[in-house]
């Protein structure tokens, strides 16, 4: 997961089976399109309106309103609410037009901030084969898959509440998400092995964090720049005899300025600062050596992320030699335990 380094600790509802994603925030829309899926309707709630659509509606960011174009006519509310017919969750396509378009499952939410902001509500487990098929390096074996979707799920029960009107988001601050795979699809599949399955530390659900590759050995909690404490869980450095063969090198030559003179510190915070002004590809992880050169920093590294928890490239290769997805999870989080807290319907 290349995300924001934010150890949150929160108590974990056994209950909860929905999770409230932010979605497509990253294009801050001014205006999106909905497309029902074939044969369904969308019911848009505000205010005491109740509008049934049938076709493609648009809506626009107007100013502190939301506008609803659809079936002809023109209708502002400050927040739009969408459901089936039955006001539960809708299939349904929504597109930043023109550049994006992606299908949900769900109930949707419209509000107006400085851009329209989109959130679904959907089931948990859709979320998590969602993140499994997003997050997952292509191919990989169906055990570093139900390892991925232990680590998703964990992270979106722990997470809850990072965003002000939504749990979390669905870019590299939170975690990314794309279309949902269908039922035969090897996430879904991984997903539906290990439903309800999270990790746990103590007893709490671990916000499990992952990244692309460690570059030869993952991080502790401090060596990133995080604060250890007796109830959080710390982070352990394991080697990846995998990304040691295939350490996942890069080089970057950055300006000298007091923005990337931060890098000098090696923390997440300090990488999150400079990625954030100049490109998320800019410096792609904490596990670099700079010099200065001319008035630049060159910078020699390995790996992709933060390289705390779960190593993808790791698990992938940990798979193929044949260890199961608890293995793999007891190698890159020593001290947790899998449990199932979240029952099946």
């Amino acid at each position: 997961m290349r995300t924001s380094l934010l150890v949150l600790l929160l108590s974990l509802c056994a209950t909860a089976q929905t999770v409230k994603i932010g979605v497509l925030g990253l294009f801050k829309p001014q205006a999106l399109e909905l497309t029902p899926a074939p044969h369904q309707v969308l019911v848009f709630q505000g205010g005491t309106r109740r509008i049934v659509v049938t076709r493609t509606a648009r809506v626009e960011q107007a100013g502190e309103a939301v506008r609803l174009i659809a079936d002809g006519k023109t209708r502002s509310e400050a927040k739009w609410r969408v459901t089936a017919r039955d006001d539960g969750p809708a299939i349904f396509t929504l597109a930043v037009p023109g550049r994006i378009h992606r299908t949900y499952t769900g109930v949707l939410t419209i509000e107006s901030g400085k851009s329209l902001e989109p959130v679904v509500e959907m089931d948990v487990e859709r979320a998590v084969a969602s993140a499994v098929a997003a997050e997952s390096p292509p191919n990989a074996p169906v055990e570093a898959l139900k390892a991925q979707a232990v680590v998703s799920r964990s992270y979106f029960l722990a997470a809850k509440g990072r965003h002000a009107n939504a749990d979390l988001c669905d870019t590299t601050h939170c975690i990314f998400l794309g279309d949902p795979p269908g039922a035969r699809h090897r996430a879904t599949q991984a997903t539906e092995a290990t439903r309800g399955q999270v990790l746990r530390f103590g007893d709490q659900t671990l916000l499990a964090m992952f990244s692309a590759s460690c570059g030869g050995r993952t991080q502790t909690l401090s060596a990133t720049g995080g604060t250890p404490a007796p109830d959080r869980y710390p982070y352990y450095t394991v080697e990846s005899t995998y990304c040691l063969k295939h350490p996942d090198a890069w080089h970057r030559a950055l300006p000298k300025t007091a923005l990337t003179v931060r890098l000098n510190e090696k923390t997440e915070a300090a990488r999150l600062a400079v990625v954030r002004r100049l490109g998320w590809s800019t410096v792609p992880s904490t596990n670099y050596e700079m010099r200065e050169s001319g008035g630049r920093f060159l910078l020699e590294g390995t790996g992709h992320g933060h390289g705390l928890g779960l190593c993808e490239r790791g698990a992938e290769a940990m798979a193929r030699e044949g260890a199961g997805y608890q293995r793999i999870l007891s190698y890159y989080y020593p001290n947790t335990r899998i449990e199932t807290v979240v029952p099946a319907p």
